[in-house]
C-alpha cells in the first residue's frame, strides 16, 4: 500500500508528464540540403530545442529559428550541438531549419529533442516525407 506522500508524488509525476510534451527525432540531412520543421505554438508557451549532429563530416550544421511573423529568433552556423530555450511571444507557426548547404559531399545525421511546456496539442511537422523515415518518439 502506498503512503500518502508517495501517492502525491505519483500524481505530480503523472501531471508533469501530461503537461510537458516532447518530440524526439533522428533524421538524415543530405549534403547541399536544408530541412525545415514547423510547430504551431500558443503565446506564453515555453519551448526548448536541443540538437546534436550524430554523424557526418565535422559534425556541424547550420540552424535558424523563426517566429510566425518571420523574425529570426536564433541563428548559428557550423554548430555540433546546442540547446535553445524561448518563450513564444506570438501565436502561430514557428519554424526551425537545419542546413547542410555548405557541405558538398558529406551528409549528416541529426538528433532533435523538441519540447513545448504548456501546449500538449503540438506535433513537429516537416514538409518532406523522407523525414518520416527517422525514429520518432512522442512522450506525453
Amino acid at each position: 500500500m502506498l503512503t500518502p506522500t508517495l501517492r502525491v508524488l505519483f500524481v505530480l509525476i503523472a501531471f508533469l508528464l501530461t503537461y510537458i510534451h516532447s518530440n524526439e527525432l533522428t533524421f538524415e540531412l543530405p549534403d547541399n540540403a536544408k530541412e525545415c520543421f514547423n510547430e504551431k505554438i500558443k503565446v506564453g508557451s515555453k519551448f526548448v530545442l536541443e540538437f546534436q549532429v550524430v554523424t557526418g563530416g565535422n559534425y556541424d550544421v547550420d540552424l535558424e529559428l523563426k517566429s510566425p511573423s518571420g523574425k529570426i529568433l536564433y541563428q548559428v552556423t557550423k554548430k555540433q550541438y546546442d540547446q535553445i530555450e524561448k518563450t513564444a511571444e506570438e501565436d502561430g507557426v514557428y519554424e526551425f531549419c537545419f542546413s547542410n548547404e555548405f557541405s558538398t559531399f558529406t551528409h549528416k545525421v541529426i538528433y532533435i529533442d523538441w519540447r513545448v511546456d504548456g501546449d500538449p496539442e503540438h506535433e513537429i511537422t516537416g514538409p518532406n516525407p523522407r523525414v518520416a523515415e527517422g525514429a520518432l518518439t512522442m512522450v506525453g
